[in-house]
């Protein structure tokens, strides 16, 4: 039976550790398949754990051990400026996907077997983006890999970016990474770039009020959200804020779905009459009119009006102007 090295074991209270850091005594056994390890501790400077060979294994598969090879052979070369990576991600808003490339001389550095906070990455690679070095963790999924893997990096890990590859996809092609599962930076498509300018700005102005991404959308065609994001000049206090539609609005008295942005508060409105759920300033906590917001020709969400609720908005605003001639 042959016998391989492994990087990593898990120890008896559950904790990954690296072979160089194993103790004398202690009992190991592989974080991929549950298989107890040998320790080989005749050299202390290079202590290693071994892995008996079986078929059950991913880390002892020829798939995954040439597609992590092959990846980071790639990243070399991109260091090297010999060659550019396509990389494929789904635009944040309309959930297409889109390509980018990893341009020539990105990557500084690449690591196999790399032990972040408790996630094993298979491959690493190191790069500078605006001074600070920034991580970039890949695992390889082979075909015979369980669904479970008790160290993946996309288990909770710390690091800010990962993505899963498929190693028979890397075989093919390891200059072209579909991931199976990833966590990068958003990023747009050239339609929905070109069609909503300011969808940045809307979503950095969520972000200042720290309003989760994941429950509006910017796109106004299609949403696949419950809530339509927008930026408002507040009022009172002239911050720029985020407003949101939603279907019911305006003057919804039925409660919005959730969850849902937590500037939008059930209020008393003295206008209305009455309470309605209302867009909110998150500075200084004043309601946002829905007049404003949905219905005056200048609104923000004045184009998702139905037809229905458009004429009857427009009578009421009618009625009100004619009240208002009383007065002068």
């Amino acid at each position: 039976m042959h016998e391989i090295p492994v990087p990593f074991g898990i120890n008896y209270s559950g904790h990954l550790i690296a072979a160089q850091s194993i103790q004398v005594g202690g009992t190991y056994t592989c974080p991929y398949c549950g298989e107890a390890l040998m320790c080989d501790l005749s050299s202390m400077q290079n202590k290693m754990l071994i892995h008996p060979k079986t078929n059950n294994c991913i880390s002892l598969s020829d798939s995954y051990k040439k597609a992590k090879k092959l990846i980071k052979d790639v990243i070399l070369e991109n260091k090297k400026a010999e060659t550019t990576i396509q990389i494929h991600q789904n635009c944040y808003q309309c959930l297409k996907e889109i390509q980018r490339d990893i341009k020539y001389c990105t990557f500084e550095g690449v690591q196999t077997d790399y032990y972040y906070h408790d996630s094993v990455c298979d491959v690493i690679g190191q790069f500078s983006h605006k001074g600070q070095s920034i991580y970039l963790g890949i695992e390889i999924v082979s075909e015979q890999e369980q669904d479970w893997r008790p160290y993946s990096i996309s288990n909770g890990s710390a690091l800010r970016s990962w993505i899963k590859l498929k190693a028979s996809y890397v075989l093919k092609d390891p200059y072209n990474w579909r991931p199976l599962n990833s966590k990068l930076s958003p990023r747009l498509c050239q339609s929905c770039s070109n069609t909503s300018k300011k969808g940045s700005k809307i979503i950095a102005v969520a972000d200042k009020y720290s309003i989760p991404r994941e429950l509006y959308t910017t796109a106004r065609k299609s949403p696949d959200k419950p809530f339509i994001a927008d930026i408002e000049t507040c009022y009172r206090c002239s911050e720029v804020i985020p407003v949101f539609w939603w279907l019911g609005t305006p003057f919804c008295e039925d409660e919005p779905p959730f969850p849902r942005p937590y500037t939008i508060e059930l209020r008393f409105s003295k206008q209305y009459g009455g309470k309605y759920w209302a867009n909110t300033c998150p500075n200084c906590k004043s309601i946002q009119g829905d007049n404003h917001l949905h219905v005056f020709e200048t609104a923000q969400f004045k184009d998702l009006l139905s037809p229905k609720v458009k004429s009857r908005e427009s009578n009421a605003i009618s009625m009100l102007m004619e009240r208002t001639k009383l007065f002068y």
